[in-house]
């Protein structure tokens, strides 16, 4: 007989039930798993609880599934490309296009995509050069729900692959429908996401050579059309459509952006020791998208899915227009001056405008200077005959950030779907909603950096690399800080805080074997870095380290799900540590039979959580920092073989409360060029296989250790929630060239 682990939790006793963890669902036979079934008498009260009087054991063996080993699947995709380029004294074409046909591990996974490239340079007169770039991209996705914040295995396919009960009865009329809502198949037969996007990107150049030597002017415009159009059909056998009864989300997007460049250059050389090169320019940049929502349940037909929404009789959300558009205006400066090409000087400025924030915090004023000394160029150096090339680089600067939203600054208004009230006629009011708490202070957020640097290159540049280290600071960060929901709403944009990142990254490359028939370099690169929150801007308050209080500045991140499973933040954010640790209770094994500590809410089996400040009681004072998401340092390498027609590439990438380390073997190539030297039809013929995500080493028990399920969200860092796997992908294909 078999009683899993769960069981004496989700069925515990009580006094209408008292028997019900003593109770065993399974027999096991030979292999084969059989369903214990129990008689029992009493009506399930307190005063006549349910008892057991037998237990039979069933004739049928029950089928087991591993789901993942069910919805997951090999797949088979395609991808096909052409291109042509040709030209003259006075010019150049390059044209391609490209069709593709990739299927995903689940079965109505797909993404169907073409594409086609149009690049022209044409000097149209001495004095004039024309520029111009065309592409247009066409895309049609089709993927199964990966996740959902509510984190029930019902709300998300992922989830459901996991944790959806492994034993069936045999022999059901039908499987599927019979398997209940939100099995895993019901997020491949009975559920929709199909997007359609298009996206047109242009641009034209046009470059004049001025009477003055060295000097020209540069006008150029381009833009970028996208339209996308996303349709969510869940089926009544999925938990969200079999509580509406089908449910239809319908979701647009209009995206419209152009680019006005006007730059005047400066390239000169005087007598072959001094050259300068500068850039002056104004540019103006304008971006209007207008997003679009609407959603409906209650279909008396779910046979046409996502085509025709009119079936819906319930209308949740009502059409939606969520219009945003922000311009940036800016003026620039570059100024470049290098002597006897050893030492190099460089000056910038940006003096950028955006029209997000208010008239007194429109502009702000980012400059930069950079200096390099080229050693290796030097009589001193001259002798040295190992070092083929030695810069020693310095450079500090300001770059800003406008990362809001548009129109963040003052007041928004809208409808909530969740917000609704009927009319004496039956009909409904929809009320118009303060979204937000304008801030009109909100002005730019600005990184300030410090960097010093090393490249080198020795014995005929078979030994190369590189070593840089920095001091970067970010003030005035823009963020979304949590506030007490009795104020209304849950975040208010603020414009305080500064946040630090010192760090050290070094490359190496080796040339070990390079000759006509045979190459072979490795090389690597590793990455050091420390992220210390300066400032919060907030005020300083109680905050339990290890069950001691601190007056610390803090504030907590956004809660991980909206449902009964992990509600709470896994991150905070304190003054003075790094950012996005995880804080919490600490554990310390399970509370034994034995034990003479057991707290009067818990039984043997629980989880033992360390009372950090000895109280004698497990509440919120008790937690602590119990994790760091960030890496301690990130590192990979490659190497490239060659052996006179074969060729081979190889990269490996790595990112460092579970340890999430790991070495991702990423990308391996192998080709082999045919021999077409007597062959006028091909320049080249080339056949290859390449391996992507081939293997990966870690101790971490999900299916990516590379996490991204919050990658949108800056509050929520380092959580896997219903991530999915990243598939291993093996490409066979030619290269032709003509």
């Amino acid at each position: 007989q078999y009683q899993n682990e769960s069981w004496g939790i989700n069925n515990p006793n009580s006094a209408s039930n008292p028997e019900s963890e003593d109770r065993v669902p399974y027999f096991i036979d030979g292999g084969q798993i059989y369903p214990i079934q129990y008689t029992t008498s009493g009506a399930g009260t307190n005063n006549n609880p349910t008892l057991t009087d037998t237990e039979t054991i069933g004739d049928t063996p029950l089928d087991s599934y591993d789901w993942q080993d069910v919805v997951y699947q090999e797949s088979t995709s395609h991808r096909f490309g052409v291109s042509a380029s040709g030209g003259s004294d006075n010019g150049n074409y390059y044209i391609s296009g490209g069709i593709a046909d990739e299927r995903g591990i689940v079965a109505n996974s797909s993404v169907k995509s073409g594409d086609l490239r149009i690049n022209l340079n044409q000097d149209l007169n001495k004095n004039l050069k024309l520029q111009a770039r065309a592409t247009a991209f066409f895309t049609e996705t089709d993927f199964a729900e990966s996740g959902d914040l509510i984190g029930s295995s019902n709300q998300s396919f992922v989830r459901s692959a996991i944790v959806f009960r492994p034993l069936i009865s045999s022999g059901v009329d039908d499987f599927v429908e019979d398997l209940g809502t939100s099995n895993p198949f019901s997020w491949i037969n009975d559920f929709s996401d199909i997007s359609n996007e298009k996206r047109f990107i242009g641009s034209i150049a046009l470059t004049y050579k001025l009477p003055v030597k060295g000097l020209s002017y540069q006008f150029r415009t381009g833009g970028n059309v996208r339209t996308k159009d996303r349709r969510r059909f869940y089926g009544k056998t999925t938990f969200q459509g079999n509580n509406a009864n089908g449910a239809l989300q319908l979701s647009g997007l209009d995206a419209k952006t152009f680019q006005v460049n006007n730059l005047l250059r400066y390239n000169r050389s005087f007598n072959r020791v001094h050259r300068i090169n500068a850039t002056l320019g104004i540019t103006y940049d304008v971006r209007d998208i207008q997003n679009s929502v609407y959603a409906v349940e209650d279909f008396f037909t779910t046979a046409l899915s996502t085509e025709q929404p009119y079936i819906g009789s319930v209308i949740t959300t009502p059409l939606t227009y969520l219009d945003s558009k922000q311009q940036v205006f800016s003026f620039l400066g570059r100024f470049n001056y290098s002597y006897a090409n050893r030492y190099v000087f460089t000056a910038s400025f940006r003096r950028d405008g955006v029209s997000k924030f208010s008239r007194d915090n429109r502009y702000s004023f980012f400059p930069s200077f950079a200096f390099a000394w080229n050693l290796s160029n030097e009589s001193f150096m001259s002798n040295i005959d190992f070092v083929d090339n030695l810069k020693l680089r310095a450079g500090w600067g300001q770059i800003g950030n406008h990362g809001i939203r548009p129109y963040g600054t003052i007041s928004n208004y809208g409808i909530s779907s969740d917000v609704q009230y009927g009319t004496p006629s039956n009909g409904i009011s929809i009320p118009v909603l303060l979204n937000n708490i304008a801030n009109p202070d909100l002005k730019w957020e600005t990184t300030e950096q410090l960097n010093f640097g090393l490249d080198f290159a020795l014995l005929s540049e078979r030994i190369s690399g590189t070593i840089d280290v920095y001091d970067k600071t970010t003030k005035d960060l823009l963020q979304s800080i949590p506030i007490p929901t009795s104020s209304g709403y849950s975040n208010l944009l603020i414009n305080k805080g500064d946040i630090s990142n010192k760090g050290v990254e070094l490359g190496l490359n080796f040339d070990i074997i390079d000759n006509d028939d045979l190459q072979f370099s490795v090389g690597g690169n590793v990455a050091f870095n420390r992220t210390k929150i300066e400032s919060l801007g907030v005020p300083a308050d109680d905050f339990y380290i290890d069950g001691i209080a601190e007056q610390r500045s803090f504030f907590y991140g956004n809660n991980i799900s909206r449902g009964q499973i992990f509600q709470s933040p896994a991150n905070v954010f304190v003054e003075g540590e790094e950012s996005s640790l995880f804080y919490g209770f600490e554990t310390d094994g399970i509370y034994q039979t034995d034990d003479t500590d057991i707290p009067s809410d818990a039984v043997p089996g629980d989880v033992r959580i360390v009372d950090q400040n000895q109280d004698g009681a497990i509440d919120d004072l008790d937690r602590t920092f119990i994790g760091n998401p960030n890496p301690d340092f990130v590192y990979g390498f490659n190497l490239n073989f060659r052996y006179k027609r074969f060729n081979n590439d190889l990269a490996i990438t790595d990112r460092i409360i579970e340890d999430g380390s790991f070495l991702r073997l990423n990308n391996i190539t192998i080709g082999y060029d045919l021999p077409v030297e007597n062959n006028k039809l091909f320049e080249r013929f080339n056949i290859f296989v390449t391996a992507q995500n081939l293997h990966v080493w870690t101790n971490y028990s999900g299916y990516n250790p590379e996490i991204s399920s919050f990658s949108y969200d800056g509050l929520r860092n380092g959580v896997d929630w219903n991530g999915s796997p990243d598939a291993k992908n093996i490409s066979f294909g030619v290269n032709i060239n003509f």
